[in-house]
């Protein structure tokens, strides 16, 4: 079995983290009693849906404004620099203030001049992207405000590397939005679907829509029957896992269920994110440690998950940079115990 240090120290690559998420218990206690907000934070102990229902709860009521918004995604950035993620693509829902006080275009300029600042530090080791994401449970006129900024922003903001679908997969469908990421792949801007995320023939009909599409890269993936498994890999589409959190929405009894293994052994590129570190407790090196012990994953399957994930960025100036990482790591640890 792999030493749970030698998993935290390798150069690991977060796809799949939502800002809000991501966001400390601490941090939002303290946002609470600044807003002088009544806020049970019990549901941080809870284990389960339900649970983790009321963390997302608690972060809509606590997170308001653009300094709330600047110190959550500096926290994030320390905190998977700290896993040693080398390469971290965060995403996020532009939003705009109820009343007026900022815009979208404000909100994500916030979130830009954090991760700018962060990028052009000397020696840095880990780099930052941004991805925006349109919430398909909100309406077409949201939807377009996300689309004319990143049409705006993307050629003069690097950082900004795609497009992403996310949301409650019960509300509308995958045809209300797809002109946007039709419009994204013309341009060749990366696109990236949650998908399969929950169970129903309405899903796997739209995830078979969402394969025919053929993004840059799903999330998730959860629920699959024989068809999707094998069009995706026909199609070569990379899944975004993130095992924790398909944990809790499967309703595993064990991680030796997850999906994980439908893939990685057939060669089909998977990366492992952990989606919301905040509202599921977990980083980047826990839900690596889970499946390599699930599926007792040695040294060198472990370098080529992380191998593959360096292949399923959206910077793709930066996959050269990420393997020399990966592989200097593991040439420098040979012969050392597990």
């Amino acid at each position: 079995m792999i030493d749970l240090e030698f998993i935290k120290q390798a150069p690991k690559i977060e796809l799949h983290a939502h800002l809000n998420g991501c966001v400390r218990k601490e941090t939002l206690q303290q946002f609470a009693l600044e807003k002088n907000l009544q806020l049970d934070f019990s549901c941080f102990d809870r284990k389960d849906n339900d649970g983790q229902f009321h963390v997302f709860g608690i972060i809509s009521q606590t997170i308001k404004t653009l300094p709330d918004f600047r110190r959550i995604t500096r926290e994030m950035l320390e905190d998977f620099k700290h896993q040693n993620v080398i390469y971290l693509e965060i995403r996020t829902t532009p939003k705009e203030c109820e009343n007026g006080c900022f815009t979208m275009e404000e909100y994500v300029n916030t979130i830009l001049e954090v991760i700018k600042d962060h990028n052009q530090q000397k020696d840095q080791t880990m780099q930052v992207r941004l991805l925006l994401s349109i919430d398909r449970g909100r309406s077409q006129e949201h939807a377009q405000k996300v689309m004319n900024l990143i049409l705006k922003m993307h050629k003069e903001q690097p950082y900004i590397v795609g497009l992403d679908l996310s949301g409650n997969p019960e509300k509308n469908s995958f045809q209300d939005f797809i002109k946007y990421f039709q419009q994204c792949k013309s341009l060749n801007i990366k696109t990236t679907l949650h998908a399969a995320v929950i169970d129903g023939q309405k899903v796997i009909d739209e995830t078979l829509e969402m394969i025919e599409f053929q993004p840059d890269r799903v999330g998730h993936f959860n629920f699959f029957n024989k068809q999707l498994h094998d069009r995706i890999i026909e199609k070569k589409i990379p899944i975004e896992l993130c095992p924790t959190s398909n944990f809790f929405t499967k309703g595993l009894k064990d991680m030796s269920e997850h999906h994980f293994k439908d893939f990685f052994y057939q060669g089909h590129l998977v990366s492992l994110s952990t989606d919301d570190t905040g509202v599921f407790d977990t980083d980047s090196t826990q839900e690596h440690q889970k499946i390599i012990r699930a599926f007792n994953l040695n040294k060198e399957q472990f370098k080529q998950l992380l191998i593959n994930s360096s292949k399923m960025v959206f910077d793709a100036q930066l996959k050269e940079y990420l393997q020399q990482n990966i592989n200097q790591y593991f040439e420098t640890q040979q012969g050392q115990p597990n």
